[in-house]
């Protein structure tokens, strides 16, 4: 509870946590900082989790489901 900074996912917040916030200095270090690409995070997951048995892909068809269901209903 100490830790003002654990939990929040605020960047106008978070960024002003000195020594543990890591700026993005452009689209070179998309793969490091706080702001990281939808790309990056994806190749992440591919490279950490996917064993070869296309767990990202798996994930990526059903976010698309997702969102083609969501704007559906509206």
């Amino acid at each position: 509870m100490s830790n003002m900074y654990m939990h929040l996912t605020n960047y106008a917040i978070n960024c002003r946590n000195k020594g543990k916030f890591v700026f993005n200095k452009g689209l070179d270090d998309a793969d490091t900082g706080h702001k990281r690409t939808f790309t990056s995070i994806l190749d992440y997951i591919r490279d950490e989790y996917d064993d070869g048995e296309k767990k990202c892909d798996e994930m990526m068809h059903k976010i698309e489901q997702l969102i083609i269901k969501t704007m559906c209903s509206v």
